[in-house]
């Protein structure tokens, strides 16, 4: 019995200090206008218990997810009660700076980030205040999300591409970290503050659609 509550005690510790590390193995995407040129992703996300000790995983891919040795297509997905009653829902309303005081609450860290982003419209001007404005985003981003920069696994590339269309072109490849405490913390937040009447500037999402 005491040996069992040890390990009770041993088990919530190391919840406590556990993270959830996603890493986009790849996420090869293009798009032309309204034409979708190509679609490829493969994206892991794992809780590590103490941080290193991996107690569960699951995979995303352009055509199902797998977890716990089995492989769901999203197609299922759509038909199961829990996409019905939580995933779908007719809105979710939260406010702007709500969501970046969140955001921020999470204290996301970058361990790799290799990011190449081609960016087009009808405009040159437009295309090249865009291009300025990601650019200094991403930036800023990531000088904020690391905390020991390393040139070979930090990187990225913004390029602007004057073809006088829509387009868009990106390869992005990244592992990201998050303390598990925090993320418990910022949901349990949102719950409570969904049952607020009083939240100024919304932002409406419609239907999330897999």
């Amino acid at each position: 019995m005491l040996v069992l509550f040890f390990l009770s005690i041993l088990f919530i510790v190391g919840m406590y200090f556990s993270k959830l590390r996603i890493i986009v193995k790849k996420i090869d995407f293009e798009m032309n206008g309204k034409v979708k040129a190509k679609e490829d992703y493969e994206i892991k996300a794992a809780i590590y218990l103490f941080g290193f000790v991996k107690i569960f995983g699951i995979v995303f891919e352009e055509d199902g997810i797998r977890f716990l040795g089995l492989k769901v297509a999203y197609k299922s997905l759509k038909k199961t009660k829990i996409y019905k009653d939580v995933i779908k829902k007719d809105a979710i309303e939260l406010d702007r700076k709500i969501i970046k005081d969140k955001i921020k609450a999470l204290d996301m860290k970058f361990e790799k980030v290799n990011l190449n982003l081609k960016l087009g419209t009808d405009s040159t001007l437009i295309t090249s205040f865009i291009t300025f404005i990601v650019s200094t985003v991403v930036s800023f981003v990531i000088q904020r999300s690391v905390t020991k920069y390393n040139p070979q696994k930090h990187r990225f590339i913004i390029t602007p591409m004057y073809e006088n269309r829509n387009s868009i072109k990106m390869f992005l490849e990244l592992v990201a970290c998050f303390e598990l405490r925090n993320i418990i913390k910022v949901l349990y937040e949102l719950n409570n503050l969904s049952k607020t009447e009083h939240i100024k500037h919304k932002i409406k999402f419609k239907e999330i659609k897999i």
